[in-house]
Order: structure tokens, then C-alpha cells, then sequence
């Protein structure tokens, strides 16, 4: 089908297109065969660089901004998913804290559960970032995005990091939440 026809059957298309350039092509020799071809020449479009420190830093905020809030749902699944455990073991832990357990081996005892999550949830998050995440945004991306995808080792550490004071957090609310439960209300559970 002819372009123009094409134009005139939908009016939501735009005839603007952007092509992206492979290192070292001919940007003239490009220009050339599309005039060739029959297209208009625009201008050309001054695109977000890694130069440009003003978008690059937006778009770095934005992404803190997600990533803390992926962070607070993080640690709400958590604290729930412990709160089902403490709810399920609640005899267990009242014979426990019958016996002498303090918040503290409480926390312990929580912060044990989520240690195991974490462990889990650290390499397999760092596995699809890097077999499936990292290589789809990079076909996804625009010339600006020519940055490394895949996380460095300070970032893994970062995220590491972030998943163990998530699971303390996690293990202190909860553990904090069920001491403060009467222990004959535990025992007395079924």
C-alpha cells in the first residue's frame, strides 16, 4: 500500500518515523534513500544523550521513586507473610514465650523466616535481571539508554542490602506485634 494512501484511510497515523543510526552508518547516505523512497525530510531531532544531565536525572529520580516504592510493597508482603506464619504457629510461639522467649528470640525466631525469603529472593531477582530484564530493555531502548543495563556488583550489594533491612524490619514488627499478645491467648488457640 502507498504511504499517502495509508495517510488518508487512518487519521491517527503520523508520517513521522525516526530511524536509529548503527555506529559508523552514513547519516547523508541514509537521508538519501528514504528521499529516494519518497519521504520528507524533518529536521533532525536533538534526542536525550547521556550529556544530558537535566532528562538523565529526572529519569534517575523517577526510577528512585519507584524503586521505594517497590521497597514499602516489599516489606508489606513480607510483614503479612510472617503475620500468617505468627497467626498458624500461634500455639507454638505461646509455648514458647511460656517458656522464657523475649521479643528479641521472637524477632529472632521471624527474622529467620524471612532471612530464607531473602536468601531466595536476592538470586533469583538477580537472575532475571540479567537473563531476561536487562536484554529486553536494551533492544527496548533509545540511543540514550547506551548505558550498562545489567547491575554492577555495588548495586547488587545495594539491593542485598536493602532485602536484609527489609527482613529485619519485617521480622521486628511482627515479632514486636505478637509479643505483645497474651501468652494463655496462644495456648488457648487452636
Amino acid at each position: 500500500m502507498r504511504p499517502d494512501r495509508l495517510l488518508g484511510a487512518d487519521s491517527d497515523l503520523s508520517p513521522t518515523i525516526a530511524v536509529r543510526l548503527k555506529p559508523g552508518a552514513s547519516r547523508s547516505a541514509v537521508s538519501d534513500d528514504l528521499a529516494a523512497m519518497g519521504a520528507s525530510p524533518e529536521a533532525t531531532v536533538g534526542g536525550a544523550t547521556t550529556s544530558n544531565a537535566r532528562f538523565l536525572g529526572v529519569l534517575a529520580d523517577l526510577l528512585r521513586a519507584v524503586a521505594a516504592l517497590n521497597a514499602l510493597v516489599c516489606l508489606y508482603a513480607l510483614v503479612q507473610a510472617l503475620a500468617l506464619t505468627a497467626l498458624e504457629r500461634r500455639n507454638t510461639i505461646a509455648v514458647l514465650r511460656a517458656g522464657g522467649a523475649t521479643r528479641r528470640h521472637l524477632a529472632l525466631v521471624f527474622g529467620g523466616a524471612a532471612a530464607l525469603v531473602v536468601a531466595l529472593a536476592a538470586p533469583v531477582g538477580l537472575l532475571l535481571e540479567r537473563l531476561v530484564l536487562a536484554p529486553a530493555v536494551s533492544r527496548l531502548a533509545a540511543d540514550y539508554a547506551a548505558l550498562p543495563l545489567t547491575a554492577g556488583p555495588g548495586q547488587v550489594a545495594a539491593v542485598a542490602l536493602g532485602l536484609a533491612v527489609v527482613a529485619v524490619a519485617s521480622s521486628a514488627w511482627v515479632g514486636r506485634r505478637i509479643a505483645r499478645e497474651p501468652v494463655v491467648a496462644g495456648l488457648r488457640a487452636e
